[in-house]
């Protein structure tokens, strides 16, 4: 598949504590919808796609996600940030 670029999706602000900071967090929720139109648009193929809840926005990291069809066959996708706003692009495993 190629490689697709998902427009910046921004962060989600998270609270901070004078100790300890926690690393803004990429809206893993939209990657998904990314990923899903992306196949539905291109193969036509109705599938779920589920992120990890928590992926900290640091240009060049790297996670997957992982879409199903209706008949259980998954396929994984290699999903690197590339911006700081939160843009990234996907491929199929």
């Amino acid at each position: 598949m190629t490689p697709t670029t998902m427009s910046p999706t921004g962060t989600t602000p998270t609270t901070s504590h004078p100790v300890a900071r926690r690393a803004a967090s990429l809206n893993t929720a939209r990657v998904a919808s990314s990923i899903k139109e992306s196949i539905t648009i291109g193969r036509g193929i109705d599938v779920t796609v589920s992120c990890p809840p928590y992926v900290p926005t640091e240009v060049g990291r790297t996670f997957t996600c992982t879409a199903t069809a209706a008949n259980g066959k998954t396929t994984i996708f290699s999903v690197t940030i590339e911006d700081r706003g939160g843009g990234v692009r996907f491929t199929s495993e």
